[in-house]
């Protein structure tokens, strides 16, 4: 890991975690440049899904692949693509706003640079203990954010 240091993407989200059990399951919300609300999660799964309907909704960045359906395709509820480019669309926070926002037990702020090899590609900061690591598939990001995680809650339960 490395030091943090703040990213000015157009594509920028923010995971903020508000609980963590022992079992590994965490929820929390989801915030990014262009709703001012934020979108809960719960569970892993959940967070990685809608992420993944939000950067097919920007179109951005753009998937390397496409799902494959055997039979009938399933009707499309979260994946929507709009005609309009994403540095085309109207920010409602600034990026300093979204870095002000934080999670009860942690903050990341992930930074997904492209979608290849079926998987995710980026990096992601953990802003409470001001660190960023990149990130070569969405299995090294749940590594890493639940490795900050287990270490959250433990000085969380020192202190």
């Amino acid at each position: 890991m490395s030091e943090c240091r703040m990213i000015q993407a157009p594509n920028l989200v923010a995971v903020l975690v508000d609980e963590y059990t022992k079992e590994g399951a965490f929820c929390g919300r989801l915030a990014h440049l262009y709703e001012d609300s934020t979108c809960t999660f719960n569970g892993a799964q959940e967070l990685l899904t809608k992420m993944d309907a939000l950067y097919d909704s920007w179109n951005y960045p753009q998937r390397a692949t496409m799902q494959r359906y055997f039979g009938r395709e399933p009707k499309k509820v979260l994946r929507k693509t709009t005609d309009m480019h994403l540095n085309e669309k109207e920010r409602v926070r600034t990026v300093e706003e979204l870095y002000a926002l934080r999670g009860s037990i942690a903050t990341f702020m992930i930074h997904t640079q492209m979608r290849q090899n079926a998987s995710w590609q980026g990096q992601a900061m953990y802003l409470e203990e001001g660190l960023t690591q990149q990130f070569q598939s969405v299995l090294e990001l749940l590594r890493m954010t639940d490795a900050a995680l287990k270490q959250a809650t433990k000085k969380g339960a020192k202190q």
